[in-house]
This record gives structure tokens, C-alpha cells and sequence, in this order.
């Protein structure tokens, strides 16, 4: 399936979510979803910083699923506004460090 995004929508790519913790424990699929994908498309109307193949960091309640094929290939279709970051550009945030 071909998708191309209107207005001031975005698609992205969620990132693999982990199933299993480092100690091999199986996680709850009603855990809260990920918040890290890869852009694949803009709308017309989009007004943000990010491109495609930007990593991005978004609201967790954001977006649209759509199942692209028979493999189970996923996206998000969500409007611009619900992208909070381009991870890897702007400011060096360090833990330990307060926010101000």
C-alpha cells in the first residue's frame, strides 16, 4: 500500500518494541507504547524542523495505526504537532543535570 500524507499530517515509523527486559522477562502488551520512530513522509502543510529519515521522539496518545501489507508492517499517521523532538540535534541533555 502507497501512502502519501495531507495537510499537516506525518507518518512515521515506530521503533521495534522490546518484548523481553535485559533480564529476559516478557513485557505486557498493554504497556505503554513507544515513543521513538523514523519519519517516512510530510504533508504539504507541515510545519516542523523534521525530514524524512529524521529520528523522532512523539506523544505516546499520538497518531493513527495503519497496517501497511500482509507482513504486518506498521505506521503512525499523526499531525505535525505531536512530533516533541528530533533526536540528535539541539542541546546535549544529561540526566544529572537540571532542566531550566
Amino acid at each position: 500500500m502507497k501512502l502519501r500524507p495531507l495537510h499537516d499530517k506525518v507518518i512515521v515509523k515506530p521503533a521495534k518494541q522490546v518484548e523481553r527486559t535485559a533480564s529476559g522477562l516478557h513485557l505486557s502488551e498493554h504497556k505503554k507504547p513507544d515513543q521513538v520512530g523514523t519519519v517516512l513522509a510530510l504533508g504539504p502543510h507541515v510545519k516542523t524542523d523534521a525530514k524524512p529519515g529524521d529520528q523522532v521522539l512523539f506523544s505516546w496518545q499520538s497518531g493513527q495505526e495503519v497496517i501497511l501489507d500482509d507482513v504486518g508492517t506498521r505506521v503512525l499517521i499523526m499531525l505535525d504537532r505531536d512530533l516533541l523532538s528530533v533526536i540528535g540535534q539541539g542541546i546535549d541533555v544529561k540526566a544529572e543535570e537540571p532542566i531550566v
